[in-house]
């Protein structure tokens, strides 16, 4: 998991971001361990779902694969699909904000992956997502 220079560069961006995110919320937030705490779960699972989702897809785009990568991608999906799910009512049925903390940790990947390709097609910063 998290071998390609690709992946390492997200998730080191996404170290940066993850401290940002809970400076930020130690200064304005009112149950600050709690959501920290909840930011800590959500960021791991999603670095693990990026991780799967990257040996997922380099699977899946073999030009040697067959039904079976097929089935066993699409099951996977479905898995951290729910996954997420049950990440999200466990901690709603907790607290407020132990969700607000896991949400922030869940999108902390995509928003990264997402201000990336934006700097990138912008011009601003040259980062190899966008060529």
């Amino acid at each position: 998991m998290l071998k390609t220079k690709y992946e390492k560069y997200i998730i080191k961006r996404s170290a940066v971001l993850f401290l940002l995110i809970a400076v930020v919320d130690f200064i304005f937030l009112k149950n600050k361990f709690l959501v920290f705490f909840g930011l800590l779960i959500g960021s791991t699972f999603s670095i693990i779902k990026f991780g799967m989702w990257a040996i997922l897809l380099s699977k899946f785009f073999l030009p040697s694969r067959n039904g079976a990568v097929v089935v066993k991608s699409i099951v996977i999906f479905l898995l951290l699909f729910g996954g997420t799910a049950l990440l999200f009512v466990i901690s709603v049925l907790i607290n407020m904000s132990l969700l607000i903390g896991v949400t922030e940790g869940v999108l902390l990947v995509p928003f990264t992956v997402f201000f990336l390709s934006l700097i990138g097609g912008a011009g601003i910063k040259n980062n190899d997502f966008i060529k």
